[in-house]
């Protein structure tokens, strides 16, 4: 029934009304479409401006971070460049201080070598001296020996005059001054060898052997004397 109403009659309004209503749809859509892309645009602005005010705040956080860093590291140059200076400075000293230890042991070393030296000069003068100080002492211990014995000598040789002279040469009186006579001179020849020796090798009397050159000379002294003996005596 429908089909044969639409074949057999078509109605104007009818597709009008399809236009129309095609045209609100389509504009409709439109409409959509516009809002759509605003509120994209405006999603996109706002995104855009949001963006941009990260970009401001991070490259302003850049900026400053690497401003820091710039200043920091800048800082760090010149503490690099002090402590550089101060290296070099602090090798400079201890170099000077090293020349400055090698000049004090070098004159250490020579003050030392002088000291040695002057050391060896100075033992050598104490050698000197008391080889000169034994020198003198044997020289002053012969030359009084020798005095001693001369005067020894001498006044055994006026005894033995003075018993070659005696009157009565049997008597018991003669016999005992001769016998004291040959005594003390046997004792001045034995002495007379042994400071003699002691001469030739240069070496100093013993206290033993001086006192029996004091002793001899004691003797022979209070025999003449005693014996009446003396110079003249009997002349």
């Amino acid at each position: 029934m429908l089909g044969i109403l639409f074949t057999a009659a078509p109605s104007t309004d009818v597709v009008k009304e399809l236009q129309d209503k095609v045209i609100s749809l389509h504009e409709h859509e439109v409409s959509f479409l516009n809002d759509t892309i605003a509120n994209m645009q405006s999603n996109v602005s706002i995104a855009l401006t949001i963006i941009g005010g990260l970009m401001t705040i991070v490259l302003a956080i850049i900026g400053f971070t690497n401003a820091r860093a710039q200043k920091r590291m800048k800082e760090a140059n010149n503490k690099m460049l002090e402590a550089t200076d101060k290296i070099k400075d602090a090798e400079k000293k201890i170099s000077d201080l090293e020349s400055k230890i090698a000049e004090a042991n070098s004159v250490v070393t020579q003050a030392q070598s002088v000291a040695d030296f002057a050391q060896d000069k100075i033992d050598e003068l104490e050698k000197e001296q008391e080889e000169i100080k034994n020198f003198a002492e044997r020289l002053e211990s012969g030359i009084k020996t020798d005095a001693i014995l001369n005067a020894i000598k001498m006044r055994i040789d006026f005894a033995k005059r003075k018993l070659d002279a005696f009157p009565s040469k049997e008597s018991p009186q003669f016999s005992k001054l001769k016998d004291e006579y040959i005594n003390f001179e046997n004792q001045y020849y034995k002495i007379q060898f042994d400071s003699g020796s002691r001469i030739m090798e240069d070496k100093k009397l013993t206290a033993e052997e001086s006192d029996k050159v004091i002793k001899l000379a004691k003797g022979i002294a209070r025999f003449m004397r005693d014996e009446d003996i003396e110079t003249g005596s009997n002349e």
